[in-house]
């Protein structure tokens, strides 16, 4: 992974890479948070990930535009969401 990001290579080519060993043991403890992120994921997002040890969730997407219409899903939804653009 790390070589992919090295070569430049867009997150989508090494995002299934990434994971957090705490997910699966969160997400049996709050059920809600396995239900945000499958929404983050059939709402555009091509991966979607637990930040740390769970105070929040993100999703990857393609370009800003992406991420504009995933925030405005979330917020239909009643989530708090933001775009945000990784560090180069």
């Amino acid at each position: 992974m790390v070589n992919l990001i090295k070569l430049g290579k867009p997150s989508r080519d090494w995002s299934e890479f990434i994971y957090n060993c705490f997910e699966n043991a969160v997400t049996l403890k709050v059920p809600e948070i396995a239900q945000v992120k499958q929404a983050l994921l059939s709402h555009g997002a091509f991966s979607a990930l637990l930040s740390g040890s769970g105070s929040a969730l993100f999703g990857l997407v393609g370009a800003k535009s992406d991420g504009e219409k995933l925030r405005q899903a979330m917020a239909r939804k009643g989530l708090q969401a933001w775009v945000v653009q990784s560090v180069s």
